[in-house]
């Protein structure tokens, strides 16, 4: 088990830093097994490219629907979507590496969207053939991944009438890149950006250092709303889409122990508080929009100041049709409510 931990604690270090080159990495006090399992990986990142893409397929990526008018979710025919119709808002949920259908996000934010309105026909992805796979394996199937359920969505529009601005995509994680192909998928196409892409501290270990076109940017939506709680360690930390918001600075949540890779008990211990609180203040923030009032600055350092680096412009992070630009900052409580 400890040494599972370890290689996998060894795997993010290289993962992160993007660097496989002794001069980069100390390694010089580690057993001779640990440098074998140091050299695995870098091997992984070299060569995992090529092997996973060639075997990512289709009929390995399942959707199950949730809508109006049904008690149960019910498994999607890819091939006719008939449960679909141009009045369908489609809401279409990706989870990230490890993860699968059953994972608590999907239930709480589904539940959340049939409060709002009960038109609303969430699709929960179900993408862990691929996701079960260490993580290196997992991050190089994104981007094929994030294209089939592009032509996935671009099928509902073209075969079922549904528009395109009544489609939202929400990824978590390792799901947030994929949303990211799904986007450029659609845009490749229909020559027609979807309207909004919703990813939730967006995988950064492998991402970090891909050029932009490679990962989540900008032009993958109208507009890329993006919530960073852990970013630097398990999210991307730099700004990524139109709009980024950054509680608590983005990368440490309050009521979070703060989780250090090289730390084996901080991983075990506190690996995902801060991942998943992305989720947590979205589906907080859905309930009443005036919940996480950011404000728009250059750094959290400035956040709370009268520097000029801020600005008087706010914004909530729940808000679905949220059109404003830039890095905003927000401070949170430690526990549920979150939102100050």
């Amino acid at each position: 088990m400890w040494k599972q931990i370890l290689f996998h604690t060894l795997l993010f270090i290289v993962a992160i830093t993007g660097e496989c080159d002794d001069d980069e990495i100390d390694i010089s006090s580690l057993s001779d097994e640990v440098k074998q399992d140091i050299s695995n990986i870098c091997n992984q990142l070299n060569l995992t490219s090529i092997l996973v893409k060639s075997n990512v397929t289709a009929d390995k990526i399942c959707y199950y629907l949730f809508s109006k008018g049904s008690s149960n979710y019910e498994k999607i025919d890819t091939s006719n979507p008939k449960q679909f119709n141009a009045n369908s808002f489609v809401v279409v949920l990706i989870h990230g590496w490890t993860e699968n259908r059953s994972t608590l996000w999907y239930e709480l934010l589904k539940n959340k969207f049939k409060e709002r309105a009960s038109q609303y026909y969430v699709v929960e992805t179900d993408w862990s053939e691929y996701t079960k796979l260490n993580y290196v394996s997992s991050s190089y199937s994104a981007k094929v991944v994030g294209g089939f359920i592009g032509e996935f969505v671009v099928k509902l529009i073209k075969d079922r009438g549904v528009s395109i601005k009544n489609i939202l995509i929400i990824g978590h994680s390792l799901g947030g890149q994929v949303a990211s192909f799904v986007g450029k998928t659609v845009f490749e196409l229909l020559k027609e950006k979807l309207p909004r892409i919703i990813a939730l501290d967006p995988a950064g270990p492998l991402f970090n250092i891909r050029p932009e076109n490679e990962r989540l940017n900008p032009n993958d939506a109208q507009v890329v709303h993006v919530i960073h709680t852990n970013g630097g360690v398990f999210g991307f930390l730099r700004e990524c889409g139109t709009i980024d918001f950054f509680p608590n600075g983005g990368s440490h949540q309050n009521g979070c122990l703060k989780t250090i890779l090289t730390d084996v008990q901080s991983l075990t211990s506190t690996v995902l508080c801060d991942h998943h609180r992305s989720w947590e203040y979205l589906i907080e923030g859905l309930t009443l929009e005036e919940k996480f009032k950011s404000r728009k600055c250059s750094s959290y350092v400035d956040y709370g100041t009268t520097k000029i680096t801020c600005t008087d412009e706010y914004a909530s992070l729940g808000v679905l049709n949220l059109t404003s630009t830039g890095k905003y900052y927000l401070d949170t409580n430690s526990k549920s409510p979150f939102s100050k």
